[in-house]
């Protein structure tokens, strides 16, 4: 079976994203927007997602290159966030 190849800008978001190493239960924050689709990231923003930038939530799961879901303490929404918007806190 022969298996399609994931575009450039796919692959690299997804190299990315491993490299920032986070899991589940990690504690990361929003530092800024982010252009839908862009750098590989098959996603895309919504107004609402502005609430949080500079809030901390946790990692719920890893969408590949859809981005990492992240809940809040006081939201019952959650999103999928490109890797590079987001910043591992302690």
């Amino acid at each position: 079976m022969k298996r399609n190849k994931l575009p450039n800008n796919t692959q690299q978001y997804i190299r990315g994203q491993q490299s920032k190493n986070l899991q589940r239960g990690d504690k990361v924050r929003i530092i800024q927007k982010a252009e839908g689709h862009s750098n590989g990231w098959r996603n895309g923003w919504v107004y609402p997602m502005d609430d949080v930038i500079g809030c901390t939530g946790t990692v719920l799961e890893i969408n590949g290159d859809h981005g990492i879901r992240v809940a809040f303490a006081d939201s019952t929404h959650t999103y999928a966030y490109p890797y590079f918007v987001l910043k591992k806190v302690q």
